[in-house]
C-alpha cells in the first residue's frame, strides 16, 4: 500500500509501515528526525492530498490544542 503519514517529522509511524512492507512516506514542514530523509516529504501536506494514497494518517500539531486546555 502507498501510505502518507502527515505532520510526522519523527518517522516512527512511517518506519513501522515500511517494516511491514508498505511504501510509506512521512510529511512535515520540518526536516525529519527519523533518519530516513529519502522517505520524508518536507513540504506542506495539502498539495499531496491530491495524489493517490491507499491510506492517509494525520497527526495535527498538539501545541495548538494544548493552549485551549491549559
Amino acid at each position: 500500500m502507498k501510505v502518507l503519514i502527515a505532520c510526522e517529522e519523527s518517522q516512527e509511524v512511517c518506519k513501522s509501515f515500511r517494516e511491514l512492507g508498505h511504501k510509506a512516506f512521512s510529511c512535515d514542514i520540518l526536516p525529519c528526525s527519523g533518519g530516513h530523509p529519502e522517505w520524508h516529504l518536507q513540504e506542506d501536506v495539502i498539495p499531496l492530498l491530491k495524489e493517490k494514497w491507499d491510506i492517509i494518517i494525520a497527526f495535527p500539531p498538539l501545541h495548538r490544542f494544548m493552549r485551549k486546555w491549559s
